[in-house]
């Protein structure tokens, strides 16, 4: 089974790539424990129970660099979604900084808004 929000950012990362825009990534967020392999119990267990953090709060699931050098920011939203206060602090800084941001509820958004960014900038 697969997750809609997932299908969503790779579907965008390819179309993306597809359109020869630039170069596109998955950005990962997140926390997790610290593990090592336990030889002897043939398991993984947790090395301390501390939280390691990853990513920054609020960024967007989808980051790169179009032609022309001009950060890109692709938030995927599916359903209803709606932007976090930290996803807008983000959007807000990417387009103060003049990069792209762009709400992605479908995979081809993203290629319209960058096309359309560059064209202005022609």
């Amino acid at each position: 089974m697969t997750n809609p929000h997932t299908d969503l950012i790779h579907n965008s990362i390819k179309a993306l790539s597809r359109a020869r825009l630039g170069i596109f990534w998955v950005n990962e967020t997140g926390a997790g424990f610290p593990v090592f392999w336990d030889k002897k119990l043939g398991k993984w267990r947790v090395r301390e129970e501390r939280v390691i953090k990853y990513g920054l709060v609020g960024s967007s699931d989808i980051i790169g660099i179009v032609h022309g050098g001009y950060f890109f920011a692709g938030e995927c939203k599916t359903g209803t979604g709606v932007l976090s206060p930290e996803q807008i602090n983000f959007k807000n800084m990417i387009l103060k900084h003049r990069g792209i941001h762009v709400e992605i509820r479908e995979p081809g958004d993203a290629v319209v808004a960058v096309k359309d960014f560059l064209r202005e900038r022609l």
